[in-house]
């Protein structure tokens, strides 16, 4: 489970190299808040810094929206995280993800604002996870939100904010 705190407008990584993208103007903060369940996909292996293991994430997402016209965003995202993974036995442990799913907000219809209830989000986290036992650790990561309507109205204002996410991790 990780709570954040998004306030940062960042451009949008996979759409800012378009002619027409622009920053979405009005003024947005997100609060955060995942239950993520984790797998490991592969053991690891690899040498030098990029040795490391994958792991598949399936996460609950929901989204206070403390500044903004809209005021929640409720969905789920599934993705990919890889650890990287020192030989000898270390406590920390860096790692990137990136998560995409749906959901569903309470549309304002204000121009730039989200003009449909179903969107759809992606997390990217670059962070780092500190164990402390076996089965518990806490993670302290950098988090990348976009909520969009996904081109459902043209054009489609999509909000991406950056912040600071702090959470905990523990195996049943």
């Amino acid at each position: 489970m990780s709570s954040s705190y998004l306030w940062l407008k960042t451009p949008n990584p996979f759409t800012s190299w378009l002619p027409n993208y622009h920053k979405n103007p009005l003024p947005y903060i997100f609060v955060t808040t995942t239950i993520t369940w984790t797998d490991p996909l592969t053991v690891p292996s690899g040498n030098g810094l990029l040795r490391g293991n994958w792991e598949g994430l399936l996460s609950g997402v929901a989204t206070a929206i403390t500044d903004g016209p809209e005021h929640h965003w409720f969905g789920g995202a599934a993705g990919l995280r890889y650890n990287f993974v020192p030989r000898d036995p270390c406590r920390w442990t860096p790692f990137v993800d990136f998560r995409g799913g749906v959901g569903g907000l309470d549309a304002s219809n204000v121009k730039y604002g989200q003009e449909r209830d179903l969107t759809f989000t992606f997390l990217i986290g670059v962070g780092v996870r500190y164990s402390l036992s076996k089965d518990t650790s806490v993670i302290v990561q950098s988090l990348t939100q976009h909520i969009s309507n996904g081109w459902q109205t043209h054009p489609s204002e999509g909000v991406d904010l950056t912040g600071l996410a702090i959470g905990c991790r523990s195996r049943f």
